[in-house]
């Protein structure tokens, strides 16, 4: 057991050092040093996509800013329209006949209050009156008790109608205060009336210049988002070009295999020609060694016969001339066939070792524009361009803050003013430059996908090469089995022809001898 768990290590860094070696085994390692850089690729666009994120939420927290502010100016405008000239003091067609017209009407007001004060009055004092009365005639509760409520009733909107009149009284007087006081200020109120339409203005254009800000970052974050999409999409492509590219790299090595089985049969069958060989040489020596055993046992029947002649020496010469004959034939055959089998086997082998080297080539050829395709790079590029775009998107975004701060304040110059139309072009003929850029970038990919279906096509025709071309062997092996049996065979007939020749010749020494 410690034999073999030391023994398994080295077994396969051995395989692992072979499969190296070959070109399959590259195109193997470049796959996967490609899928670790798209692991990292991955890794590095999950983080840029966390970044657009966080820098999105950034936004979308200014514009809520933005927003909150656009309805404070919103409130003010409200309220600066609902001011009515004819009224307001703030407006510029004030006369003092309006407040004196208020002060009549307060003073109305105090006279109507006075007479339904009266009016109560006069009401509780007939309640107090029925109710002395009622105390007088009926002794009925609930008589009692409604005069009761009325006269709590009646007492208390006479404490009502005392506090209304204490507090028009109040207003009164304060009004007096407040007209004498507007009176004063109301120069100053038009001075100010007209510095803030002067704001109002500069509002209102910066609100038209933030609203434009706010435009062209939706527009930047959409593109960011469409950049994004793009990427993914090219992982997926990439993840199916993965999984192609692996079954094709498993397809190559099953016929690695199958041609390594091929070659091995090709040497077994090499070696049973050579020991066919080897018979035939051998069968060839114990023929000469029975010739001239024969030609021993001739000269020893020769004088055997010139003692006692034979009555059929002539039909068994002519036996042994026939026999002759007919196994040099056989031999030359043999030899012919084994010839004509060597010579087809060579030009095969020849055939398949040139296609072999063409499938090779075209192999090295695809993992050489496989190399120049340079993915990664691109997509490196793409994240650092994202990078980039997201730092400016930072900029804007801080340029923006400086913006939102400046108009708290409330204050703006026309130098800034100027700045501020110069930046928005800036960022305007950035855009259009980015959108050339995406524009190149796009009809390079769709050329590199072009260029990726013209290798699967021709992929896919080297597949369809190597079908046929082992369909070929498969029958050539066939042929070459079929001829290796009829030669054994006739081998076989010809051991066993000689083997009754030889017995026959025993049997007529063994008469001879009788």
């Amino acid at each position: 057991m410690r034999a073999t768990v030391a023994r398994t290590p080295k077994s396969t860094t051995l395989k692992k050092t072979k499969r190296l070696n070959t070109p399959k085994g590259r195109f193997a390692a470049i796959l996967d040093q490609r899928k670790a850089n798209l692991n990292q690729q991955k890794q590095k666009l999950g983080l840029a996509k966390s970044k657009l994120e966080n820098d999105q939420r950034e936004v979308d927290e200014e514009m809520k800013k933005i927003l909150e502010q656009q309805k404070l100016v919103s409130e003010l405008e409200a309220d600066l329209k609902s001011l009515d000239p004819s009224v307001s003091i703030l407006s510029e067609n004030f006369h003092p006949s309006l407040l004196k017209q208020q002060m009549t009407m307060l003073q109305k007001t105090e006279a109507d209050l006075k007479q339904q004060l009266i009016i109560a009055q006069r009401l509780l004092e007939e309640s107090s009156y029925q109710l002395r009365a009622s105390d007088n005639i009926s002794d009925d509760p609930d008589v009692v008790r409604s005069i009761e409520n009325e006269f709590k009733q009646r007492s208390v909107q006479v404490k009502m109608l005392r506090e209304l009149l204490d507090t028009l009284k109040c207003e009164i007087l304060s009004r007096e205060n407040e007209v004498i006081l507007l009176e004063v200020e109301a120069v100053q109120h038009r001075k100010e009336v007209n510095e803030k339409n002067q704001v109002k203005e500069d509002l209102m254009k910066r609100r038209k210049g933030a609203e434009m800000g706010k435009r062209n970052i939706v527009i930047e974050i959409r593109q960011c988002e469409q950049l994004i999409r793009d990427l993914s999409n090219k992982q997926k492509k990439l993840k199916t070009e993965m999984t192609s590219a692996e079954s094709e790299r498993d397809r190559l090595d099953n016929l690695e295999k199958d041609l390594t089985e091929r070659e091995n049969q090709s040497k077994q069958k090499r070696e049973e020609l050579e020991k066919l060989k080897y018979d035939l040489n051998q069968a060839r020596i114990i023929r000469v060694q029975n010739q001239v055993k024969e030609k021993d046992e001739k000269e020893e029947k020769e004088f055997q016969d010139l003692r006692n002649p034979p009555p059929s020496a002539e039909d068994q010469e002519k036996e042994n001339a026939d026999f002759e004959i007919q196994l040099a034939s056989e031999e030359r055959s043999l030899d012919l066939r084994a010839q004509k089998l060597n010579i087809e086997k060579e030009t095969q082998n020849r055939v398949w070792d040139e296609k072999k080297q063409k499938i090779l080539s075209k192999i090295q050829a695809i993992e050489d524009k496989l190399q120049k395709n340079e993915l990664t790079d691109e997509l490196k590029a793409n994240i650092e361009k994202a990078k980039s775009e997201n730092e400016n998107l930072k900029k804007e975004i801080d340029a923006r803050k400086a913006e939102i701060e400046e108009l708290r304040k409330q204050i703006l110059s026309d130098e800034e003013v100027s700045k501020m139309r110069q930046q928005l072009q800036g960022l305007v003929k950035e855009t259009l430059i980015e959108e050339r850029e995406v524009n190149s970038k796009l009809f390079a990919i769709q050329s590199e996908e072009r260029d990726l279906n013209e290798d699967e096509k021709e992929l896919r025709q080297n597949k369809a090469m190597l079908e046929a071309d082992i369909n070929l062997t498969k029958k050539h092996d066939a042929s070459i089995n079929s001829m290796i049996n009829i030669c054994q065979k006739q081998l076989e007939d010809v051991k066993k022809k000689y083997e009754i020749a030889v017995a026959h010749q025993n049997i007529n020494e063994t008469y001879q001898e009788q």
